[in-house]
């Protein structure tokens, strides 16, 4: 190929036939790869195919190179025009679809990384069309920015044009700027919400699209990390990321009200004409689901020190927000006009989430949180599947944002956002793909759990408006919560394991403050002591015993704090005394003669550990044991076995017959006396070893046989003078390790890539983040 030569094909074929080395001098060939005339997405990305680009990078790299260079000068050059004329608009749409093509491709090969971070080149000429005259970008005395930031500068520039990628019918809001590049950005939020009013309409068809594609690319700048082994990669080097959240550029404060308020505040309901739903605003939508996903990358996001730092002329960090970042203190909100700015290692975006202070907008943000995440369980309409962005900005702002934490337990809508969250949790407990949205439900729950006035709260009657497919009951949102954490730990799949200590250490935490669990509730949290105490779980790893700590805490919470109400749990303790007397090493029913159990000698455990493993068994169902009218039923019967090996022997193994064999465990008698020593399994002794002999004689003396006959005794019933002091309330926290970092990428990155497959945009290309599964 040579002068001359991209006649001989249109646009698009000479993209995928530079098979031989283009001279970058031939402007005419450079010029015409763009198209002219607004194609659909998949016009473009069809030619573009994956074999082809990599050819392209195999045999004439630098043909790709020049390629990409020019297309991002040419996004640069828009930003210095009005972008007031069809035709360079459609140039603007075509160029950015053809990077979302493109850089996929070369994120795949680690020999371009390098690629992004060379200067941007001067000198080049490109033309913008209906504008007067050629724009050179003129070489300056200053060192140029990396060709990644000008991408980034250029499209977060475009994010924010009258007439492109805002609603607007007049010219005269840039009548006083020379170029997009001089615009405000907080004039063109496009929606209201949290930050500055602004006064937008509707955004048409054309509008619409430009903001999709303007998005996409965004998030294709950002996916970097997709194309990194999980075992190496760190997100927190992700140069896109890091300056993306810097705050550096000029509009990063409107970009970070237009992601959140598009997102929060969309219309679920709309009109609610009949078969509305039959007619969806489908652009919109997509709109709002790559507003959310840019925003749960965003927010994320920690930066490690960045290699190239970013030019001090363009960031220049206050001293009160560098103060408040190192002592963990939230900057004041920043004004409109003038954003917080920030040095490239921290994230502005974090900054801005938790300096949020209004009352007027913690409630705008709550309401839509609300819809976004209960009106599509109750609703036939399609919605934008936002649900786990809106958890993760959830989870985000009850962890960074004490007001915002306050604000929602003192209003009380904390239980409208649980329920929800509930409902997830147990919907996807069985599905692999989505065990990431399960985690980000268990760390809101246990976030939450560690304040006293959620636990407090949860003793609301619940009303199920949202219909979660656990057993009936009657009772409070605390007994929602036990029976879905309960569906949860029963559930076979290895990959929930490292949720267990989280998911126990939920209902430890909320347990002081229950003041009544319904039968069903309390038979599941016995069900749990049940599995987890028993042999073939508590001896199969070191740690499994961890487990029934957080259990038997549970149930001295209940009975030194809550007595009065928890009849229901008291009278499943005593049916079921056998399982706790197994844990000890006691008879049957030794009550009647161990005198004092205050002063008596604990009693001794005899076994031989070597032969209490259990041997290798087939997966059991689940039975729903039943309360029967006879206490003199005491069924230890395992109802299911949990897999036996710990959180760590688990990580990644998928499909095992059976867990026990991974594990080269072998209990021993100083192990078991590790532990064994710190039960404190007081309290449920005495509450046996008092009420045991009184319920006997009652069903002895009365020939009591119905279960409400002894529950209201027990109600009228009293420990007060029995009991020992109760102990110290303890409220555990979550703390998040370097490897959540990794996860949580490989969760957010997963559900991009499966949300954007029409026109496909990274599928095909050589993802390593995760695996992805072809049906």
């Amino acid at each position: 190929m040579g002068q001359g030569s991209s006649t001989k094909w249109g646009p698009l074929e000479s993209l995928v036939k530079m098979d031989e080395p283009v001279s970058i001098q031939d402007s005419e060939f450079w010029e015409n790869i763009i198209p002219q005339t607004l194609l659909p997405a998949e016009k473009i990305f069809a030619p573009a195919t994956q074999a082809g680009i990599r050819s392209i990078k195999a045999k004439c790299p630098k043909n790709l190179a020049t390629l990409v260079r020019r297309s991002v000068l040419k996004l640069q050059a828009a930003t210095q025009s009005s972008l007031q004329y069809k035709p360079a608009q459609i140039q603007v749409i075509n160029t950015v679809r053809l990077l979302t093509k493109v850089m996929p491709n070369m994120f795949e090969d680690p020999a371009w990384d390098g690629f992004w971070w060379t200067h941007t080149p001067l000198g080049v000429i490109t033309t913008v069309p209906g504008e007067k005259a050629m724009l050179p970008v003129t070489p300056t005395t200053q060192a140029q920015p990396p060709l990644a930031y000008t991408l980034l500068d250029s499209l977060v520039h475009l994010l924010f044009v009258p007439n492109f990628t805002v609603a607007s019918s007049t010219l005269a809001a840039i009548s006083a700027f020379n170029c997009v590049a001089d615009l405000p950005g907080e004039p063109f939020v496009w929606s209201n919400g949290l930050g500055p009013r602004t006064e937008q309409g509707a955004p048409t068809a054309a509008v619409a699209t430009a903001r999709n594609d303007v998005l996409r690319l965004l998030l294709v700048c950002c996916s970097h990390v997709m194309y990194e082994p999980a075992a190496t990669a760190n997100p927190a080097d992700d140069g896109w990321l890091r300056y993306l959240t810097s705050g550096a550029h000029p509009k990063s404060s409107a970009m970070y009200y237009t992601l959140v308020n598009t997102l929060l505040t969309y219309d679920s309901v709309g009109w609610g004409l009949p078969f509305g739903s039959w007619f969806p605003d489908v652009e919109h939508q997509q709109t709002v689901e790559a507003c959310g996903d840019l925003i749960a990358l965003l927010i994320d996001f920690e930066a490690a020190p960045d290699p190239l730092a970013v030019d001090a002329a363009a960031v220049q960090p206050t001293e009160e927000a560098v103060e408040g970042a190192v002592e963990g203190e939230t900057a004041a909100p920043a004004a409109a006009a003038a954003p917080v700015s920030v040095s490239g290692s921290v994230n502005a975006f974090t900054l801005w989430l938790a300096s949020i202070s209004s009352d007027k907008e913690f409630g705008a943000m709550i309401k839509g949180m609300t819809d976004l995440l209960t009106f599509p369980l109750t609703s036939s309409k399609k919605l934008p599947g936002v649900e786990h962005v809106v958890l993760i900005m959830l989870w985000r702002m009850i962890d960074r944002n004490e007001r915002f934490l306050a604000f929602l337990l003192k209003g009380g809508d904390v239980l409208n956002l649980m329920v929800p969250a509930l409902f997830y949790m147990h919907r996807y407990r069985d599905d692999n793909g989505q065990i990431g949205l399960v985690h980000i439900c268990v760390y809101i729950l246990l976030i939450l759990s560690g304040k006293r006035n959620f636990a407090v709260r949860l003793n609301k009657a619940y009303d199920p408006a949202i219909r979660i497919p656990v057993p009936s009951f009657d009772g409070t949102h605390g007994d929602l919560l036990i029976l879905v954490v309960h569906a949860i730990l029963v559930t076979k799949n290895p990959l929930l394991a490292p949720l267990y200590e989280c998911l126990h250490t939920v209902i430890v935490n909320v347990s002081p403050y229950l003041k009544t669990v319904s039968l069903v509730g309390a038979n599941k949290l016995v069900h749990l002591f049940e599995t987890f105490s028993s042999p073939r779980y508590l001896f199969a790893a070191e740690n499994n015993h961890r487990l029934i700590f957080f259990l038997i805490e549970t149930f001295n919470n209940l009975i030194q704090y809550q007595f009065e109400g928890n009849q229901h749990l008291v009278y499943v303790i005593i049916r079921r005394r056998k399982i706790f007397t197994r844990l000890m090493g006691i008879a049957s029913s030794p009550y009647a003669e161990l005198g004092d159990t205050a002063t008596a000698a604990p009693p001794q455990v005899v076994f031989d550990p070597a032969t209490m493993v259990p041997p290798r068994r087939g997966p059991q169902s689940e039975t729903n044991s039943i309360i029967r009218s006879s206490l003199a039923l005491n069924d230890s019967t395992e109802h299911f076995s949990v897999s036996p090996t710990s959180a760590n022997a688990l990580g990644g193994v998928e499909g095992a017959d059976d867990a026990a064999e991974l594990s080269s465990f072998a209990p021993t008698r100083e192990w078991l006396e590790t532990w064994r020593s710190k039960l404190d399994l007081e309290p449920i002794q005495r509450l046996l070893h008092v009420l045991v002999p009184q319920v006997e004689k009652l069903c002895a003396d009365k020939g009591v046989t119905d279960e409400a006959d002894i529950l209201e005794f027990l109600r009228n019933g009293t420990l007060v003078g029995l009991l020992p002091v109760p102990h110290r309330i303890l409220i555990r926290k979550h703390q998040s390790v370097p490897f959540c970092t990794v996860w949580y990428a490989s969760f957010v990155m997963g559900v991009i890539y499966l949300r954007y497959m029409d026109p496909p945009v990274w599928h095909g290309t050589t993802v390593r983040l995760f695996r992805v599964k072809s049906h």
